[in-house]
């Protein structure tokens, strides 16, 4: 039960650990990693195929799409974000401060920052599309 967001979030603490190392973030402390495991998995989530084949990301902006919003304007709220199992584990641990600054981190960087934007004062990430 429950919406999909929440089932996601309800990951086994052994996946969210194995998905972490995958991430390549063996290292809690690990700032410069995380960003860049981080970067990856988000240049990797928001392409265009990826993103319309993921249940989850499709979930949250079909309201959006639905009401006419331009691509440009799509939102995914951060946390929502961190219910992907990958991206979650990336983060895992981090008080929210921290968490913030490796998110920044990860979106500044060149491959990243074509696809996708940290918006609301870090709160929310927005398609970086022309369309």
């Amino acid at each position: 039960g429950g919406s999909i967001v929440a089932r996601c979030s309800r990951m086994h603490a052994g996946q969210r650990r194995a998905g972490l190392q995958r991430a390549g973030c063996r290292r809690r402390g690990d700032a410069g990693a995380r960003s860049r495991a981080l970067g990856k998995l988000l240049a990797f989530y928001f392409q265009p195929f990826n993103l319309q084949h993921n249940r989850l990301l499709m979930s949250l902006v079909e309201p959006d799409l639905l009401a006419g919003v331009p691509a440009s304007r799509i939102r995914f709220r951060v946390e929502d974000v961190l219910a992907l199992p990958r991206i979650g584990a990336a983060l895992e641990g981090l008080p929210a401060s921290e968490r913030h600054g490796v998110l920044a981190a990860a979106v500044a960087t060149d491959s990243v920052a074509s696809i996708v934007r940290l918006v609301e004062e870090g709160a929310a990430l927005e398609l970086a599309c022309d369309a």
